[in-house]
């Protein structure tokens, strides 16, 4: 599974297959301690939403996933997360959420696209991350990229992510029938390092050896 398109040129490996909805579907930690700079950070991977039974455009209530900025201290629902949902790219903040109708990148499933994560809006008075924002890139078919976006800010003291220690990837209509893969995931401080062909030295490969982990909702499948 691979993403070439308007420059980007990502994936290719081993993608993971999720086939289970779980709260915490994954966690994994990119700082050694909770970090609180309240500087902007990106996470960027390419994605496939696969139907065993269905073809088209995604269907409604069938996928749902999104990324949290993970502080080891706020519950995942409050967090400052992106994603999707089905056809829908989404931003959310604790409970409120944005949503932006795909029609333009026409989510498909067995279709490859790129999906970028920005968790920014540090505010001091709250000490937390105030906003999320998704892209989807999608291949136009010319050489090019189909960008959707959503972003949702939220102020306050008791939803947003309170820091970043980690990542954690929440899940919701994943089952055997209807699953997700994913590819090349990369964690970084700023959008071209996460955006490049080749990413930069700020960023992180953030599932690097996941097959040595042992999640049981994980299965390494081998795509082209």
């Amino acid at each position: 599974m691979s993403f070439n398109a308007g420059g980007i040129v990502r994936g290719g490996g081993n993608a993971v297959n999720l086939t289970s909805a779980s709260t915490y579907a994954m966690v994994r930690d990119v700082f050694e301690s909770l970090n609180t700079s309240g500087a902007d950070y990106y996470l960027s991977m390419a994605f496939q939403i696969v139907s065993e039974s269905s073809t088209g455009t995604v269907g409604s209530g069938t996928s749902y996933f999104a990324w949290g900025a993970d502080d080891d201290v706020t519950y995942v629902h409050n967090q400052t997360l992106g994603g999707t949902n089905a056809s829908n790219v989404i931003a959310r903040v604790g409970d409120a959420s944005e949503y932006r109708a795909s029609t333009a990148a026409n989510l498909k499933y067995g279709t490859t696209y790129f999906l970028v994560v920005e968790y920014g809006g540090w505010d001091s008075g709250v000490n937390g991350y105030t906003t999320a924002t998704s892209w989807v890139y999608a291949d136009d078919g010319e050489g090019g990229t189909t960008i959707v976006s959503a972003t949702k800010t939220v102020v306050s003291e008791t939803t947003g992510s309170k820091g970043i220690i980690g990542l954690n990837l929440r899940t919701h209509f994943i089952t055997e029938d209807t699953h997700l893969l994913f590819d090349d995931i990369v964690f970084g401080d700023s959008l071209a390092s996460v955006t490049g062909a080749i990413p930069e030295p700020a960023t992180y490969a953030v599932f690097a050896g996941l097959a040595i982990l042992g999640i049981s909702i994980l299965r390494r499948k081998r795509r082209s």
